[in-house]
């Protein structure tokens, strides 16, 4: 059966039991898969490369039941190039800093996942971007329309509305909640 944000009954207890003995659930199970469950399912897809979906597909059931290893770290060739390079690696939730070729600090980072639309509080998985961009802009305090001022403070400006940056939320709530595709930061000194 497919479980997902709201699913409840034997596959819901089961999925989130095997979630949090494989690390992926903070807290106990509930009796509802709640956002915190929700991201659970999608942080613990990225992990094992399985499209991240937030469902429970035969693949997720597969390797919860098999305890399937994580992937790899693999930093791609593009992040080893000349200057600064900002590399996020959505499977293990970290965002490598690497200059002239080499990892020079490592950062934990939140990423997209199940969470409702600031302004129609529509529910829904926001992707992070895959891809390679380069840097548009930086702002210690830009404007946001969605968010208002302040909302994102010390961005790395990347992708139009998908910025690297400071998440006091993050910080906060750890992985129980997600961003709305940004790549969040939960440590003000990393961010600055």
């Amino acid at each position: 059966e497919a479980v997902r944000h709201w699913s409840s009954g034997a596959c819901a207890t089961l999925a989130q039991q095997a979630l949090a003995e494989q690390g992926h659930l903070e807290g106990n199970p509930t009796k509802r898969i709640d956002v915190r469950g929700a991201n659970a399912i999608l942080n613990y897809q990225r992990s094992r490369g399985i499209p991240a979906t937030g469902r429970t597909n035969k693949s997720t059931w597969i390797a919860l039941a098999t305890k399937a290893a994580q992937v790899p770290v693999n930093l791609p060739k593009k992040c080893k190039g000349k200057g600064v390079v900002l590399c996020v690696d959505q499977a293990h939730r970290k965002l490598f800093y690497v200059k002239n070729g080499s990892v020079t600090k490592t950062i934990k980072v939140r990423l997209g996942g199940y969470n409702s639309h600031p302004k129609t509080n529509v529910w829904r998985v926001f992707p992070t971007a895959n891809g390679t961009w380069k840097v548009y802009d930086k702002q210690v305090s830009p404007q946001s329309e969605n968010y208002g001022s302040g909302a994102m403070p010390y961005s790395v400006m990347f992708y139009p509305d998908m910025y690297v940056h400071y998440s006091p939320g993050f910080h906060r709530d750890g992985y129980r909640k997600s961003s709305h595709g940004c790549v969040n930061v939960g440590s003000l000194r990393d961010a600055i």
